[in-house]
């Protein structure tokens, strides 16, 4: 399965009840094909980072559309990724 990283540019009014609302619609919404993973929010630029495994891009902005989270969190930036964290690096002491 792929990994795609979502940026997302916050609306300036959004409220943490506003957020904890999408983010239930947006696990009813997704496919069970699509799991959003985890996210990080960057107070200094108001944006969120969310990380998503998901078979297409697609699958994405449609999960998003469908939730309504795409009111207060419009997409900045959607890309596939490569993971290179140390979970993903090969064992060296191996060989």
């Amino acid at each position: 399965m792929a990994r795609f990283i979502v940026i997302h540019q916050m609306a300036e009014n959004t409220t943490q009840d506003a957020v904890l609302v999408a983010r239930k619609t947006l696990s009813a919404a997704s496919p069970e094909s699509a799991e959003w993973r985890s996210s990080w929010y960057v107070p200094a630029t108001n944006e969120l980072f969310c990380e998503w495994e998901a078979p297409t891009l697609e699958t994405i902005r449609q999960a998003l559309f469908q939730s309504g989270a795409l009111q207060f969190a419009p997409i900045k930036i959607l890309h596939e990724v490569v993971p290179v964290g140390p979970k993903d690096l090969p064992d060296e002491r191996a060989t």
